[in-house]
């Protein structure tokens, strides 16, 4: 009787496996395929790359011409795997570029990893045109923890007053990377939000509720933005009165 039932399992396992690596052969083949218009253009600059895979990595960090090319192939491509990996590599991009094409891909996209790897591209490069949709989409709860990245894009596109309106606004979805960008530009307002917002989690503790709860990287990064705004704030009431002591003076 076990050796039935281990035989039936063994069957099953070796069926499920095959029918795994069958899906996989068909999702890299729908991939090259999606690869196909956008690496015959690159191409014919020059390139020799095989498809949006390691073939790129000599080329990094990619040219202005390069980056024109993805860009210009991001709204016809309907693979979302491909445009995975094309925001990642336009995120090696070290001269500004439109970020309106990859902004409309995250609009579009309806998953998860395509729209935080677009996210990460713009928090390492430099993207134009793109602050009003950034500020919508910090805004906007239905795209969750794709916004994780775009925190940090905030605070480098984006005026002070601005880009904390925003924080503050996606914090409960993203407390930690919300945080960690209100770091930078916090100031008195949103030391007072974040000290509230730890209040709330030691309520949380207190009646030990798991909705809300924050991880404990998310706490602890919180904690450090606090410590930094504070000090920053110190570091500019020290510098303020030292101005009004020198005034005084003269």
């Amino acid at each position: 009787m076990k050796e039935q039932r281990d035989k039936l399992l063994l069957e099953s396992f070796l069926a499920v496996s095959e029918a795994a690596r069958e899906s996989m052969e068909e999702r890299w083949a729908a991939y090259d395929e999606a690869c196909k218009p956008v690496t015959e253009k690159l191409q014919r600059l020059g390139l020799a790359v095989t498809g949006i895979d390691e073939s790129f990595n000599p080329y990094l960090p990619l040219s202005p011409e390069v980056v024109e090319v993805l860009l210009e192939s991001l709204p016809e491509m309907q693979n979302w795997h491909v445009v995975e990996w094309m925001a990642r590599y336009i995120g090696t991009a070290t001269q500004p570029y439109d970020g309106r094409p990859l902004a409309d891909a995250f609009d579009k996209c309806p998953n998860h990893h395509p729209k935080w790897a677009i996210g990460d591209a713009f928090s390492r490069s430099k993207p134009l045109y793109i602050e009003e949709w950034l500020v919508r989409t910090l805004k906007n709860s239905e795209h969750g923890a794709a916004r994780q990245m775009l925190c940090f894009t905030a605070t480098r596109l984006l005026p002070p007053e601005v880009a904390n309106d925003a924080l503050m606004a996606c914090f409960d979805d993203v407390p930690g990377h919300a945080g960690g960008a209100l770091r930078k530009t916090g100031g008195q307002r949103e030391l007072e939000f974040l000290r509230e917002r730890c209040e709330r989690q030691q309520e949380l503790e207190i009646t030990r509720s798991k909705v809300g709860r924050w991880t404990r990287w998310q706490a602890k990064t919180v904690q450090k933005a606090i410590a930094g705004i504070e000090k920053r704030l110190e570091k500019q009431a020290a510098k303020a009165k030292s101005g009004r002591a020198n005034n005084v003076k003269r």
